[in-house]
């Protein structure tokens, strides 16, 4: 690929606030690298991809932000510092089913893979979404599946 002439290179991307992953995994996740071309819609997905992996991992209120973009006047090349706020690991209280006049909640809440107790997991609301719709026992899905309480339970 052709590298075009006014593309401005990149010296440094920095990761700040981060102790759940190390900063040398978050970046290969962000994908740019020094020396390479700067390129906002990599970083863009990259930071998508940072924000899955921790709400994965119970963190599905995280933040993360570009928060400095700082031009180096004796190279020319970009400095880029990416801060993460991850706030507090997010478990659910509980899960309820309301409106199935086909069967028990019992019965639905055990096809289920989450339950009260689990640490917040993505991937895990996503399939209880799907498993509920493959079940056919409701007309409407309300896809709003998450609501905070103001205090620990």
């Amino acid at each position: 690929m052709a590298e075009e002439k006014n593309s401005i290179l990149l010296s440094d991307v920095s990761i700040e606030g981060n102790t759940k992953f190390s900063d040398s995994y978050l970046l290969s996740l962000i994908g740019l690298r020094q020396e390479q071309p700067f390129n906002m819609t990599l970083l863009e997905k990259g930071i998508e991809r940072i924000i899955n992996l921790y709400s994965e991992q119970g963190h599905p209120m995280v933040e993360v932000r570009l928060v400095d973009v700082i031009a180096n006047p004796d190279n020319g090349k970009l400095d880029l510092r990416v801060e993460i706020d991850e706030k507090n690991i997010i478990k659910i209280a509980s899960v309820n089913v309301s409106g199935s006049r086909k069967t028990r909640e019992e019965i639905v809440l055990r096809e289920l893979p989450i339950r009260a107790g689990d640490i917040f997991d993505q991937r895990k609301i996503d399939q209880s979404f799907r498993q509920l719709i493959n079940l056919g026992y409701f007309y409407k899905i309300n896809p709003c599946l998450l609501y905070t309480s103001p205090s620990p339970r």
